[in-house]
């Protein structure tokens, strides 16, 4: 395998990072920037998060023509003005690039972009749209003129926050950004099956009965 990379050629990098994208299937819409010669090629792409970074159980379901996908499904096109230049349509496993030719454009033309997800239930629905060229001042905007460019190395603005990540689990509803649970000690239990309901492993089940030895011989609970 021949790994190759035009960084030496001039190629560099913008994007625009959509967060909390609607459920309903709605349509985005992106302007690129900054084409100053015909001098480059353009590489257009969108993705959202990697495989099984959210569990798969969370993004598995029938997408709009019936068939079940255990994905987000993308649907992204390009326009020179009214005019579309090419489309992806595809199950956001793997992104999948789109290739503008430097001869499809000239100095001061724009890209229009309609990016429309289908989530299939996952709770965490950012994408990033981005474009690869030698355009140094290219830029990447929404339908009200703004930039949204968050950075995972380490500069500003940074992606990384503060965190109450607890592990990985196929309830899917735990994603839904609510606060993480406190200590088993200072969680409140009614019963048994409360126990199992809140317990997220083996070992606090035990804990869990450790604090609160009367749930031996009350397993239910109806308040």
């Amino acid at each position: 395998m021949k790994l190759v990379t035009t960084e030496s050629e001039g190629y560099t990098e913008t994007w625009f990072d959509k967060e909390d994208d609607c459920d309903t299937n709605c349509t985005s819409t992106y302007t690129f920037s900054g084409i100053d010669s015909t001098s480059s090629d353009i590489y257009f792409s969108v993705e959202t998060y990697g495989h099984a970074i959210v569990p798969l159980a969370c993004t598995t379901g029938a997408y709009s023509y019936g068939a079940t996908v255990n994905y987000p499904v993308v649907y992204v096109q390009v326009y020179k003005g009214s005019t579309r230049q090419t489309y992806k349509y595809y199950v956001d496993q793997t992104h999948k690039p789109i290739l503008i030719a430097n001869s499809n454009h000239a100095a001061n033309d724009v890209y229009t972009l309609y990016v429309k997800y289908e989530w299939i239930g996952s709770p965490h629905r950012d994408y990033t749209l981005k474009a690869y060229s030698k355009f140094s001042t290219a830029q990447i905007s929404d339908s009200y003129g703004n930039i949204n460019k968050i950075n995972m190395d380490g500069q500003s603005p940074s992606g990384f926050t503060d965190s109450s990540y607890t592990g990985m689990t196929t309830d899917c509803s735990r994603f839904n950004g609510a606060p993480a649970r406190g200590p088993v000690a200072d969680t409140e239990v009614k019963s048994l099956l409360d126990v199992f309901d809140k317990a997220e492993n083996a070992g606090e089940v035990f804990e869990f009965m450790w604090y609160n030895p009367w749930v031996c011989v009350v397993w239910f609970h109806f308040w």
